[in-house]
């Protein structure tokens, strides 16, 4: 499996929510105060694949819930990975498809082809905590709500590079759903041991330098 679409997919967020939201849409943001997400462009970096950019819209909370909604470089979300409490969710919008597992560590190995368990992540994106199977950390800390400004992960053969654009608010009622390994509503459910490699392959748009 290449690593190169993976990687993307975990430090970025989506899933079915229980805010008013249609999975083709995103998510519903707010105009008021609320619960901060963050809004990043990604880059990823493969030995003869070029640089592909995306976008990822991001929440993440302690200890271990992660909800990211991925999508290229125009158009709504294409991706959409949830987890939380040992159980995740890959959603893929166009095919109503996700594929669900109860063991979160094997769920971003499979998305990302890293052994990163949800709390490592998450802790990596809060803290600043470098995950142990990555060769390469970068952490740009003081982004608005605590958000990283910059952060960077490279594996044995991809390097993902996030940027932070901007952060929105999501009233804290909306929230309750994110992070919990659930699939996105109104999908297919399948195995996560049937979840294709590199999910993200084909998703982000190839830019030139």
């Amino acid at each position: 499996m290449r690593v190169a679409a993976a990687l993307i997919a975990v430090v970025l967020l989506g899933a079915g929510t229980g805010c008013a939201r249609r999975a083709d849409r995103g998510l519903a943001f707010g105009d008021g105060p609320g619960t901060a997400v963050a809004v990043y462009r990604g880059t990823l970096t493969e030995p003869g694949s070029g640089v592909r950019g995306f976008r990822a819209t991001l929440f993440v909370a302690r200890p271990d819930r992660l909800h990211a909604e991925i999508a290229g470089p125009v158009g709504g979300p294409r991706l959409i990975v949830d987890g939380g409490g040992g159980r995740i969710a890959v959603s893929f919008v166009a095919d109503r498809l996700a594929y669900v597992g109860e063991d979160a560590r094997a769920g971003l190995r499979s998305v990302l082809g890293l052994d990163l368990g949800l709390e490592e992540l998450v802790a990596a994106v809060l803290d600043g905590a470098a995950p142990a199977a990555v060769r390469a950390f970068e952490y740009t800390p003081g982004g608005p709500g605590g958000w990283p400004r910059r952060l960077a992960m490279s594996g044995s053969d991809v390097d993902v590079v996030l940027e932070l654009r901007r952060t929105r608010a999501l009233p804290a009622s909306a929230t309750t759903d994110l992070g919990t390994g659930t699939a996105a509503p109104g999908f297919e459910h399948r195995s996560l041991e049937e979840a294709p490699g590199a999910p993200l392959a084909g998703l982000a748009a190839e830019e030139r330098r």
